[in-house]
């Protein structure tokens, strides 16, 4: 009886132990799991952050190459890629600035030479912060006004799905003929793109009741370095219209299309060429984009010290006509998880009172400034340390400023 009760308890023993080993390998597993997608998230944030500070740089670039389309027409042979022949792009006028102050030159055409002037940095950042906001509010209500949001206007009729849409039922999955290939170029219920390009897709809304898919730029459409052109087919007329993504400032003032991604970057481009020295492009991975200036009482002050200055960025938003207003995007049901600014320091070694300014970072953590969640949740949706978020900004910072080095050097 004794030698029974001895081997049940011998038994159980061993069952006990058997369970906590399980226990033990199921917890280590979880925790080989929590940090293979905490990796993954990291990597994916990583690979964004670069992807965008990668876009700065092609903006300065742009920037810097201004003066090659000032002086004439020109008449361009140019690769179209892939197995293609070259081809020559014949009497293609490619646009140019109509004066020889390239963007600064259209816009006093454009907004007025005495509106511009009192834009000029010079001249308005002596002023008070509010006259500052105020000069900036008309600005932007003229930009938004010359620059509409694009959604899916045809270009032959200039119907468009936004302003009457239609019901997702019928046709929608028909397939869709390129009438000059007899190809199937895709249908309308089919989106392929990039984790990277869904980011930048700026919110297409209902467009996809009209939205065919992405196609390879065209030879003249790549001279605007478009990365990608979006493709419709009006359901008015079935025609097609093309909608080049372009990322030069020159491209979008002449077609005056585009969404948050272009019109960040012209605006980016117009208070440069205005002589605005500290402004950042800054990206909300929840799907937009948008400026800050430096603004405040007394930034403008040509003293080194600079006493009794003010200073704060400055939200500014092209598309919205917004003018500081940073908690906009939280009243719009978004889930904000990284919000960066990104910032060129290599302007300031023009600049006549601050010289070579490193103090402020070429790429910033400005989440908590757009919205209203606090820390823990902001971090919680990240899925990633604090510690690891701020360390890959500083190494991309430091890359960023090198690259900027490099593309201002060569210039």
């Amino acid at each position: 009886m004794s030698r029974i009760k001895s081997s049940k308890k011998k038994q159980q023993k061993e069952k006990k132990k058997g369970e906590q080993c399980d226990k033990m390998d199921g917890s280590d597993t979880e925790e080989i799991d929590d940090e293979e997608e905490q990796q993954m998230k990291y990597d994916q944030f990583r690979n964004i952050l670069e992807s965008y500070a990668d876009r700065l740089v092609n903006i300065v670039e742009d920037e810097l190459s201004d003066a090659n389309f000032i002086s004439r027409d020109v008449e361009v042979t140019i690769a179209s890629g892939g197995d293609h022949d070259v081809e020559n792009i014949s009497e293609l006028l490619l646009p140019k600035w109509n004066t020889r102050l390239g963007l600064k030159g259209w816009i006093e055409n454009e907004y007025g030479v005495e509106n511009t002037r009192a834009l000029l940095a010079d001249e308005l950042l002596v002023k008070s912060e509010r006259e500052q906001l105020e000069t900036f509010q008309t600005f932007l209500d003229w930009f938004r006004s010359k620059f509409p949001y694009f959604h899916d206007a045809c270009d032959v009729c200039g119907a468009s799905c936004k302003d009457a849409p239609l019901s997702e039922e019928g046709d929608d999955d028909d397939e869709i003929i390129d009438s000059a290939n007899d190809e199937i170029i895709g249908s309308n219920n089919v989106e392929e793109e990039t984790d990277v390009e869904k980011l930048e897709s700026d919110g297409k809304d209902n467009d996809n009741f009209s939205f065919v898919g992405y196609i390879g730029p065209s030879p003249a459409e790549r001279l605007g370095n478009a990365s990608r052109t979006e493709l419709y087919r009006c359901r008015s007329c079935s025609a097609f219209t093309r909608f080049p993504r372009y990322n030069k400032a020159l491209w979008v003032t002449h077609t005056r299309r585009g969404r948050c991604g272009e019109y960040s970057m012209l605006l980016y481009r117009m208070l440069r060429a205005l002589g605005y020295k500290k402004i950042r492009w800054v990206v909300d991975w929840a799907d937009h984009v948008w400026v800050e200036a430096l603004l405040g009482d007394g930034v403008g002050a040509k003293s080194k010290s600079r006493t009794g200055a003010v200073c704060r960025w400055v939200h500014l938003d092209p598309c919205e006509a917004a003018v500081d207003n940073p908690l906009l995007y939280s009243s719009w049901g978004k889930n904000q998880t990284y919000l960066m600014a990104f910032y060129d320091p290599s302007v300031a070694i023009t600049s006549t009172f601050d010289g070579h300014d490193l103090s402020i970072q070429a790429v910033e953590d400005v989440t908590l400034r757009y919205t209203k969640d606090e820390i823990g949740v902001v971090t919680e949706r990240r899925g990633i340390p604090e510690q690891a978020v701020a360390e890959a900004i500083k190494e991309v910072s430091c890359k960023t400023v090198s690259m900027l080095k490099s593309v201002v050097n060569r210039s």
